[in-house]
């Protein structure tokens, strides 16, 4: 360190001097022993300001290096500059244990910056461009530099320099600036650097830059603002080196630096006067008038607006403008004040300004004038006073009202009730709202709605219950006078009436809701319910990893209990298999009646199918066991059907047609039987599905035909009527029968479309043989549950008829028993219609369910048709002769023809012939045949019927 040209000083951590080398000695004019054990306090003068030490001694003793410059005194009294460096020097635990400074003497820099400072003087008087210029010239010719300019820097996206003042000293031209700066080029690396100094080799250092050229000297410098924000930069080139460098480059900085100020002095400037003119011309495109006065009301300001409404006219008189602003209102109050005036305008007449005036104050306080927007409000003046006469139209509409209506100011007082309002509450006027009606805070939990619109402003419908047990609904809305004061109106409607009839319905809902959800009949859970608890079944057992089953039960002759022992049977029948169905399952598992006879029974946690398999075999065995309902004895089966999750399916309503099909598998096999789903079932669906669509395009393409089966008078043979029976003739698969196509027809929603062309086509024959000369032959067609009991079939009947031509005497629809019983009211009323048509009514299939004798004899048919099934069993049941015996005498009794269907023995031919004018229909009598082949028989007249 004794070697060393700068200063060192080593202190202890109290600031006393150990060692001084001979450079501090030389610089201070102190030997060694006169300092060692002092302070630098003995160099201290009193030109350091204070702030320069506490701010040493705060970094030091926070462990931190510390940089700056002392005046100092030196052993003779001179005073000189002392740039220091203190560092903290520690022990290898880490404490500080010394402190080491270095220090050189900086006196000679300070009176070279200060010296161009002075030389600066001249052109520091300058201000904005004129400066830029004057500071280019200055340091080119100070520094005999060739050429010197200086740009501004703009950010926004890739940097671009605007040159903004240059000087050379050959009379070149101003070069031009590469955009963006050349990368690698001198205008970027002082962009990158803040700084270039090179007194020498700047062509060497920048050989690709045609700015540099052939200069040897290229200082630079970036031009900052007060926030350090680069926003420009300084460049100075020459083609000699640079002399004294590190005063060129103190110039350097000290002209970049007043750039900068004066840069941004522009930059706000511009700003400034950008701001200017968008206020004015955002003043001129309003459009409302704005006008600027002085104290004396001369116009010093007004925009287009103001100008079109003559705000700006003087008064050649006064010397005053015309314009109605409140100047002296304003002065005086010293605030901004709203007036509306009248000013007359120029060829448009009176009109009313609403006038909003502010003050302008001079730099010393004094008043300097006012800026008034005015906004013609001539027709909001007139729609005002139009309000208030609505208003008080208003009033007599609110007093006629049956509701009670008043009105509420902020203050809670009521300011208005009409007459329903004081007849029932008294004269209100005056009296706060909480006084008249203190119950409603206790019942809104001291919040009432009507006074919370005042803060809300927004309108509230809610209900009330005065003490007596009287409901109102109130409606409170924000209403203000015609004065713009804020009011809420509260209407009171009387529903007292209203919410006994809502209690009722709330009750029938719940009651309905139940219903919805549960089988009226058995109490069990309805298909809605059944699936809901499936889904979250099958949730469960996703899981839980577990098996679900879904079991689908049918019960086997079903039908024919309800149509022989009647429907209240068959709903006792359900119940008792409901209650031995909840007897086979465990607690939890859900058993749903879906419809009919069809029963679902979902069962969770299985672990083996042969469980499922046990139990199935249990519930046919209980279900099957005979019971006593009333005094009947009954044997009923069951059908089961099993799909199971998740090895089926994963979808509940999957799962419940899979199980669905297996039922029907099951039934296939015999009634008493179960059967698990397997996949071939779905193909047998599939089958039908596609049978489904080939029968809805065989309608459309007139695949079907009618066979005709010949009805004779079994005395004679002679002929009386054909019964109309459809065909299907399929393109592939050939002669289709009824019993395998009307239940896909049923099922796909084609029945209907079937129905109707089987009768058009029916009507249309009957009409084309009544041409013929058959005019006495009748036609039977059957009619379908569904078409009797269309609310449109007579009146579609009565048109096709008409368009067909058929005679509607001849012809003879044909009724299952169960439509006439199932709802008698409506059958007859229906029956009298069709009789209305002239068309005649058979029951067909007589003695296949069971008829209230009653209710057939009031119906208005004209033939009984004895059940084919009955007529089969002949020969093997003695009860079916006198069945059918008993059918031909009730027929007779009640005035009506009597056919038997299914003639196709002798011996039944034999049994029938017995009666007088019997009429039969069967193989033995005639075949169905096509309309062609029957024709022939028709003509004839009559069959033979040898026995």
């Amino acid at each position: 360190m004794a070697s060393l040209p700068r200063g060192v000083l080593l202190t202890d951590t109290r600031g006393r001097i150990l060692y001084a080398n001979p450079a501090f000695e030389r610089m201070t004019g102190y030997r060694t022993a006169e300092l060692l054990g002092r302070t630098p306090r003995i160099l201290k003068s009193d030109e350091t300001p204070p702030t320069v030490h506490e701010a040493l001694w705060r970094t030091i003793a926070t462990g931190g290096t510390w940089e700056g410059e002392f005046r100092n005194r030196r052993r003779d009294g001179t005073l000189y500059w002392q740039a220091t460096v203190i560092t903290p020097v520690r022990d290898e635990s880490g404490r500080i244990t010394h402190y080491l400074a270095l220090a050189e003497d900086v006196s000679e820099r300070r009176r070279r910056d200060e010296a161009l400072v002075q030389a600066a003087e001249g052109v520091s008087a300058q201000a904005g461009r004129r400066f830029l210029h004057t500071a280019v010239w200055y340091l080119a010719d100070t520094l005999e530099l060739d050429r010197v300019l200086i740009a501004a820097l703009d950010n926004g996206g890739a940097p671009r320099l605007q040159l903004l003042a240059a000087a050379s000293r050959d009379g070149d031209p101003e070069p031009a600036l590469p955009q963006p700066p050349q990368e690698g080029g001198v205008l970027a690396r002082i962009l990158a650097c803040g700084e270039l100094a090179l007194s020498d080799g700047a062509a060497e250092a920048f050989p690709d830059d045609p700015l540099v050229g052939a200069a040897r000297a290229a200082l630079g410098q970036a031009i900052e603002d007060e926030h350090g924000q680069v926003i420009g930069l300084l460049l100075a080139l020459g083609r000699r080196a640079v002399a004294d460098p590190q005063r060129a480059m103190a110039l350097v900085r000290l002209t970049a630096r007043r750039a900068g100020t004066e840069l941004a002095r522009m930059r706000s400037e511009d700003a400034l006067k950008a701001q200017v003119r968008l206020l004015r011309e955002t003043l001129e495109r309003l459009p409302d008038p704005v006008v600027v006065l002085d104290a004396a009301r001369r116009v010093e300001w007004a925009n287009r607006r103001a100008h079109a409404l003559g705000l700006d006219a003087m008064d050649p008189q006064a010397g005053t403008a015309r314009a109605p602003v409140p100047v002296d209102e304003v002065r005086r109050s010293g605030r901004p004040l709203e007036v509306e005036r009248e000013h007359e305008v120029p060829g448009r007449g009176v009109r009313r300004l609403h006038v909003s005036a502010a003050p302008l104050w001079n730099e010393d306080g004094s008043f300097r004038g006012i800026v008034a927007v005015a906004r013609d409000v001539t027709r909001e003046a007139a729609a005002e006073e139009a309000l208030r006469g609505e208003w008080r139209r208003l009033v007599q509409v609110l007093e006629a009202l049956p509701a009670y209506v008043c009105l509420v100011a902020p203050d809670g007082t009521v300011r208005y009730g009409n007459r329903h309002f004081r007849e029932r509450f008294g004269e209100a006027a005056g009296r706060r709202y909480a006084d008249l009606f203190p119950w409603r805070a206790a019942q809104a939990d001291g919040r009432v709605p009507t006074l919370a619109v005042f803060e809300t402003d927004q309108p509230v419908t809610w209900e009330t219950q005065d003490p007596y047990g009287r409901w109102f609904e109130i409606h409170s809305h924000p209403f203000p006078d015609p004065d713009g004061q804020p009011l809420v109106l509260e209407v009171g409607i009387d529903i007292t009436a209203r919410k006994s009839v809502e209690r009722a319905l709330l009750a029938r809902r719940e009651d309905l809701e139940r219903v919805a959800h549960r089988d009226p009949l058995t109490g069990l859970p309805n298909r809605i319910l059944c699936r809901d608890r499936l889904f979250h079944a099958l949730q469960r057992a996703r899981r839980g990893g577990e098996m679900v089953a879904v079991l689908f039960l049918d019960l086997d002759q079903f039908k024919e209990i309800n149509d022989t022992l009647g429907h209240d049977v068959g709903d006792e029948v359900l119940k008792l298999v409901a209650r031995r169905l909840r007897g086979c399952l465990r607690e939890g598992d859900t058993i749903a009646r879906i419809g009919g006879d069809e029963f679902v029974m979902i069962l969770e946690r299985i672990s083996r199918l042969d469980d499922v398999a046990a139990l199935a075999q249990k519930i046919i065995r209980t279900v099957s066991r005979p019971a006593h309902v009333g005094e009947h004895e009954i044997r009923i089966t069951p059908s089961l059907g099993i799909a199971v999750y998740p090895a089926d399916h994963q979808d509940p309503d999957t799962l419940i047609k899979y199980a669905d099909l297996a039922m029907y598998r099951a039934k296939r096999e015999g009634p008493g039987h179960y059967q698990f789903y397997t996949p071939d079932l779905t193909a047998e669906v599939a089958d039908r599905m596609r049978l489904r669509e080939e029968l809805r395009l065989g309608l459309e393409r007139q695949e079907f035909v009618l066979a005709y089966q010949p009805q004779a008078r079994l005395r004679d043979g002679r002929l009386v009527a054909v019964e109309a029976l459809v065909r299907w003739q399929h393109p592939t698969r050939g002669l289709i029968p009824p019993e395998v196509f009307v239940p896909v027809a049923e099922q796909g929603h084609l029945a209907g479309p079937l129905d109707r062309w089987v009768l058009q086509r029916a009507c249309r024959q009957a009409a084309e043989w009544q041409r013929d000369g058959l005019s006495e032959l009748r036609m039977a067609v059957n009619l379908s549950d569904r078409q009797f009991r269309d609310a449109e079939f007579v009146h579609w009947l009565g048109k096709t008829l008409q368009r067909t031509g058929a005679d509607p005497a001849r012809l003879e629809l044909e009724l299952q028993e169960s439509a006439l019983m199932e709802d008698p009211a409506f059958a007859e009323r229906r029956l009298r219609e069709l009789r209305a048509l002239g068309v005649q009514a058979v029951v067909d299939d007589y003695g296949s369910g069971s008829s209230a004798l009653e209710v057939l004899a009031r119906m208005p048919v004209t033939k009984l048709k004895i059940s084919e099934r009955l007529v089969a069993r002949l020969h093997d049941e003695p009860t079916a002769a006198a069945a059918c015996g008993a059918a031909v005498a009730l027929g007779r009794h009640l005035g009506l023809q009597v056919a038997a269907e299914g003639i196709e023995r002798p011996d039944q031919l034999t049994f029938f012939q017995r009666y007088e004018d019997l009429l039969g229909q069967g193989y033995l009598i005639g075949r169905p045949a096509t309309a062609e082949v029957v024709a022939g028989v028709l003509h004839r007249g009559r069959v033979g019927l040898d026995t």
